[in-house]
């Protein structure tokens, strides 16, 4: 059997926490290993079994499976390599050969049999794409090629062929198949087959089924049965009775037959329990429709609950579950291979499960399997989730309405390493906006669609985002180069509209020349200014701001990215003298508040050291500070038990502080430097007091 190339291009790895996912062409043997060492039936009847897939990346991938419906070959549709899959004769994976797609190699055909003029698919490898050039004999008697590829060749049963192998030939050589093609006498019919009912409807892996119809093939070799995704072995045929058994790997859903004349598949569905449980366990086996809600009673201890629904690949699948009286239960969605994709305990206080996105459109099994013995019901409602998608430009503003309960709405947009954004809510009508969230995603975490186990969400960066009116989330940095995604994400049920703006920017940057007066201005809400300038180890510096004209606060960044020291933002405001512990770029970082936008004026002095002398008492001393945020520093020597005053005159600094330090540097008087004298102090001890004059901010001059 060959199934059509993949529909989704993907890549794969063992799990969203274990990167880096790789091109499935290469990671495939390894992850089928993988899986079929973690669970040997399912890694081999499922060929996405315990692989994560995440789209757009990889090559299209062709599987190809034996008559036992196990995985044979995975072919690569655009390489045309291969990895074929050895079993023991028990069904053990052996090993995984690769084959580069110059090989001659049949891999399988379909159908096994059939009458002169049957359509035959050969698949395989190394084939001419141009139909003359590839020979076609059954058991020896050539028949004419109708069409081909690389990897695929149809035909039909030619006159006079008998049972045996198949053989092609190309230019480069030949090759004949592992098994042979039985020749019928023509006792095929040529209608399609119908099935009417099936007996029992409930059974686990191994039970025996009849299957009722017309148009049923013989001999039983000719008839396909597959127990919705798993293939049976068919024991006995007649035109209008099948008998089979439960295949392994079977799933909930309808049963097909097909025949070298078409297919049919069944009305109804056939169930199959989970392990442990039997077929008398199920007492209720239901298929279900989005949007209409079916109750369900298991009043027996130990009984559960097989609902079907159709997902639709690309969309989701919600249940809510109310009015519950089952005291515990678990509520699980398994996919059409029988894989897990959600699961929830659920209580009296009811619950809402989703599935992530769909890869495989069919029908998924919802479970509801009560925890011991308990025993109750509970109301359960399917949604057909479509999440609401597209892009967003930055600087517009759009309305999502989310009306179907757990839909999300994910826009994309593309930003730079190093790029911010910031989401302004302006409209919002979900009742509990405060529990409700919206976040982004990166481009190394795409979501990750349902196709096996699914073990959670990969990493977001959440930026804190509530969907309630005129919030505004203040900006995220971005570590990469790449397509992006804003999602609203409602919890559970909850809908409703809301319209917000994104905004994605770069900051300001603006080189800060020492002792120069520097405007930085924001245009974009959540926009920062990033004014920069050289230091050294032991340089001291003031900044000083002037003409503030937005709130918000500022920082100085040291160039290893700590922060040196912050403090809000206003006119008149400054960083009083700072001494800088590292050599390099440092950057006065500007952070209006909210969605504030404005400019403001930062200056940067490269302060010296502080003027020093003596001032001998009783002689008038001149002292002059050129530079804002430098300190004068006067000594004079004093004994213990003295008495001290100051007398300041002629000052032109227009603010700041005198004070009076004892030997030991510990404060012992001060006034301001407007007030002009300083009434006696008697000196504690002796020694030498130093008198340190101190301008405010960037005051300077002489006294």
């Amino acid at each position: 059997m060959a199934e059509a190339a993949a529909t989704h291009p993907f890549t794969a790895c063992y799990s969203p926490s274990q990167p880096p996912c790789v091109p499935l062409d290469t990671a495939v043997e390894q992850c089928f290993l993988f899986s079929a060492i973690r669970n040997p039936q399912s890694a081999i009847r499922n060929p996405q079994s315990a692989i994560f897939v995440s789209e757009a990346y990889a090559d299209d991938v062709q599987y190809v499976y034996d008559d036992l419906g196990r995985l044979s070959a995975v072919i690569n549709a655009t390489t045309n390599e291969a990895a074929i899959y050895q079993y023991d004769a028990v069904g053990n994976l052996l090993g995984i050969v690769r084959q580069p797609a110059s090989t001659l190699a049949i891999l399988n055909f379909t159908p096994k049999s059939g009458a002169v003029g049957t359509s035959v698919t050969i698949v395989g490898l190394g084939f001419s794409p141009t139909a003359t050039q590839n020979s076609v004999t059954f058991n020896g008697t050539p028949t004419i090629v109708l069409s081909a590829t690389a990897t695929q060749l149809v035909v039909t049963v030619p006159t006079g062929a008998t049972t045996g192998t198949i053989a092609v030939t190309t230019p480069s050589g030949s090759a004949t198949s592992s098994s042979s093609f039985t020749v019928t006498s023509g006792s095929s019919t040529t209608v399609a087959p119908t099935i009417t009912s099936f007996t029992p409807t409930v059974g686990v892996p191994g039970t025996a089924v009849t299957i009722s119809g017309s148009n049923f093939a013989t001999p039983a070799g000719e008839n396909r049965i597959l127990f919705y995704t798993a293939q049976a072995v068919t024991n006995t045929a007649t035109p209008t009775s099948l008998t089979t058994s439960v295949p392994t790997a079977a799933t909930s859903g309808p049963i097909a037959v097909t025949t070298p004349a078409g297919q049919g598949v069944s009305t109804a569905d056939f169930f199959v329990p989970p392990a442990p449980y039997t077929a008398s366990a199920v007492a209720v086996a239901t298929r279900l429709t989005f949007g209409q809600s079916q109750s369900v009673t298991l009043s027996t201890a130990n009984t559960i609950a097989l609902l079907l629904i159709n997902g639709t690949a690309g969309h989701r699948i919600g249940v809510n579950l109310t009015n519950v009286t089952l005291s515990s239960s678990t509520v699980s969605i398994t996919n059409p291979y029988g894989q897990v994709v959600a699961s929830a305990t659920v209580t009296t206080a009811g619950a809402f499960v989703e599935s992530p996105l769909l890869l495989l459109s069919g029908t998924y099994t919802i479970s509801v399997i009560p925890n011991g013995s308990a025993t109750g019901g509970m109301t359960v409602t399917p949604h057909d989730i479509v999440d609401l998608t597209g892009p967003i430009v930055s600087g517009s503003t759009m309305t999502m309405n989310l009306t179907n309960p757990g839909q999300q709405s994910r826009l994309t947009f593309t930003a730079t390493a190093g790029q911010r954004a910031s989401v302004q809510v302006s409209n919002s009508t979900f009742s509990n906006c405060a529990n409700e969230r919206f976040f982004f995603r990166e481009p190394d975490s795409t979501p990750w669609i349902e196709v096996g186990v699914f073990l959670g969400a990969p990493d977001y960066m959440t930026i804190g985002g509530t969907l309630c009116p005129n919030i505004f989330m203040d900006a995220k940095g971005f570590q990469q180069t790449g397509t992006y995604q804003l999602v609203i994400d409602p919890t559970a049920t909850t809908t409703g509209q809301i319209t917000l703006t994104l905004y994605v920017f770069d900051d300001v940057t603006v080189p800060v020349p020492f002792g120069t007066a520097t405007t930085a201005t924001t245009t974009i809400p959540g926009q920062n200014a990033q004014l920069t300038f050289p230091g050294t180890t032991g340089q001291r510096i003031l900044v000083y701001i002037n003409n503030a004209a937005v709130a918000g606060g500022y920082s100085i960044t040291n160039p290893d990215g700590t922060t040196l020291v912050g403090s809000s933002m206003s006119t008149g405001a400054y960083l009083d003298t700072r001494v800088l512990p590292q050599t390099g770029t440092y950057t006065v970082l500007m952070n209006p508040t909210g969605s504030a936008m404005g400019s403001a004026t930062f200056t940067v002095y490269d302060v010296p050291a502080d003027v020093t002398g003596a001032i001998p008492p009783g002689i008038a001393t001149t002292v002059t500070v050129p530079t804002p945020g430098q300190a004068a520093r006067l000594t004079f020597s004093g004994t213990a038990g003295q008495k001290a005053s100051l007398l300041i005159n002629n000052t032109t600094i227009s603010a700041g502080a005198v004070v009076i330090n004892k030997p030991d540097g510990a404060w012992l008087a001060s006034i301001a430097i407007t007030a002009g004298f300083l009434d006696a102090v008697t000196l504690p001890v002796t020694g030498t007091y130093t008198v340190v004059i101190d301008p405010t901010g960037i005051a300077l001059g002489s006294f």
